[in-house]
């Protein structure tokens, strides 16, 4: 019989965190790695999938547990199960970028990588979370009345029971077979801002409630940096910070004014229409445009979107323009000409990450002809 989290895949990482440790045996980091995912996008106007919750295992009632999952498009993926005992933290976390797939097991900060039906496991626990946060979208749902399916392909399948407003009130992932890997039943729902989000439900395996799960916050605006979803020993190395001049920042709320960029090229004729349009909808109250560009970049500084800031005015501006909270993070001046640099742009990262998880990387070209690289950090 299967238990909990994932549930089987957790057992193979050693992640039973209301158990005790157990030796997975020697396995080596992933050397060779396939080709990286492509870019990271927004998805119906959400960067991330992003949920926190807090469970109550049925074995380990007194013993309640934190998940948190992140989910990017496209191809993106990171699950913590963490537990707080006195004197220390226990945890264990699986990261999925691309076609693949690791596993932190408690008790060692070593990645292993996931192969054949663990790794197949893993893709259909995200896949369960996905269709679960995203409902009813990023699937092609089909079904009549109150039941919906949603075909994954040769991973297997998706089903759903609907309640009379069209949300589920069972949910399902399923091996290519037709058995069922996950169920989450007894689905509870609850309006936030206007919006349906899930809010309970119980974890069901093998016939058996293995969890009762209550969702503490959804998010969809949250950002994250590709190597937060590849675990720290996987990630490239930074070359050593000396001689490198940066300071930290912190920017007041504000409003920002963002246009995803196709193929990693930006148009001259394209940026200027663009930013009429962001005059035109910040109106003449709506507050005062900046000078100078931003470009968002990844963290092989491809090109991802366009970004203008303004000062608020007496009046919220309307369109794309979007109530952006206080800035925290690393800023670097940069070069007037030049191609960016790399390596200092990996070590900046690196160093950002010091003060907290890297969100973004904005490299601003201000009015002035001179550029500064910032990496902001998520709170």
């Amino acid at each position: 019989m299967r238990l909990f989290l994932g549930l089987s895949v957790l057992i193979w990482t050693g992640a039973l965190l209301v158990a005790e440790p157990l030796d997975v045996g020697p396995q080596e980091p992933t050397v060779e790695l396939p080709a990286d995912p492509p870019p990271m996008r927004r998805h119906r106007g959400a960067w991330t999938l992003s949920m926190r919750s807090q469970l109550v295992f049925t074995s380990a009632p007194d013993r309640p547990h934190t998940l948190a999952v992140d989910l990017a498009y496209p191809q993106r993926g990171r699950w913590m199960l963490r537990a707080k005992d006195p004197g220390e933290d226990r945890r264990t976390l699986i990261y999925r970028y691309g076609s693949r797939l690791w596993s932190i097991p408690l008790g060692t900060a070593t990645s292993y990588a996931a192969k054949d039906n663990k790794a197949q496991d893993m893709r259909l626990m995200f896949a369960l979370r996905r269709a679960l946060l995203a409902w009813p979208h990023q699937f092609e749902w089909t079904g009549e009345g109150k039941q919906r399916e949603a075909s994954l392909g040769k991973l297997g399948s998706l089903r759903a029971h609907l309640n009379e407003q069209g949300y589920p009130i069972l949910l399902e992932v399923r091996h290519p077979d037709g058995s069922a890997y996950e169920t989450l039943t007894d689905l509870q729902w609850k309006d936030v801002d206007g919006k349906s989000r899930p809010a309970s439900f119980h974890m069901i395996v093998d016939g058996k409630k293995i969890w009762h799960e209550k969702i503490l916050r959804v998010d969809r605006d949250l950002r994250f940096l590709d190597s937060y979803f590849i675990p720290h020993d996987q990630r490239p190395k930074a070359p050593p910070r000396v001689g490198q001049k940066s300071r930290r920042f912190a920017s007041p709320a504000g409003l920002e004014w963002e246009h995803m960029v196709k193929n990693g090229v930006l148009d001259p004729i394209a940026s200027a229409r663009w930013r009429d349009q962001a005059k035109r909808e910040l109106g003449k109250e709506g507050g005062e445009l900046l000078t100078g560009l931003g470009r968002v970049i990844d963290e092989g500084g491809r090109l991802v979107a366009v970004l203008l800031i303004a000062k608020p005015g007496q009046a919220e501006a309307g369109g794309s323009w979007k109530v952006t909270p206080p800035r925290a993070g690393l800023i670097q001046r940069l070069p007037q000409t030049g191609p960016l640099d790399s390596a200092q742009l990996r070590a900046l990262v690196a160093e950002a990450r010091e003060g907290g998880t890297p969100s973004r990387i904005v490299l601003w070209e201000t009015g002035k002809g001179t550029r500064e690289i910032r990496v902001e950090v998520a709170p």
